[in-house]
């Protein structure tokens, strides 16, 4: 599941997240524009249940713009080896039944056209 989650840090948008992600049983969630600055656990079961609250990879907001979550369910997943810049969030996902792993990214560019160039950058960088 993918979804911009713009005003997490409302506890009102963060239950309806949650009743979304448990009724669609998604074992993958991918969040940009958190506009959360500290993920505490508390914070990580209101939005994404407790099935997901542990295995989470995330760059936090700068203030009120940006951020990233990916969050996967510890039954079926672990995820390692993060990696972050400033706009991206690249981690190791590893399927638990099948020991299968892949990469999975997450991206957030900036508004700003001078700072496209260095974004851009980024992304190729990731390879």
């Amino acid at each position: 599941m993918c979804w911009n989650g713009r005003r997490l840090n409302d506890g009102a948008k963060r239950a309806s997240v949650r009743t979304q992600i448990i009724s669609s049983r998604a074992m993958v969630v991918f969040f940009q524009e958190t506009k959360i600055s500290n993920w505490t656990h508390n914070l990580l079961v209101d939005t994404v249940g407790t099935e997901m609250a542990s295995n989470v990879v995330f760059l936090s907001s700068v203030g009120v713009c940006g951020g990233i979550l990916i969050a996967t369910s510890e039954c079926f997943f672990t995820l390692t080896q993060p990696h972050l810049t400033t706009n991206t969030v690249t981690t190791k996902l590893t399927m638990l039944a099948e020991n299968k792993e892949w990469s999975i990214s997450g991206v957030y560019g900036p508004q700003n056209d001078a700072d496209k160039i260095l974004f851009l950058q980024e992304i190729l960088d990731l390879r």
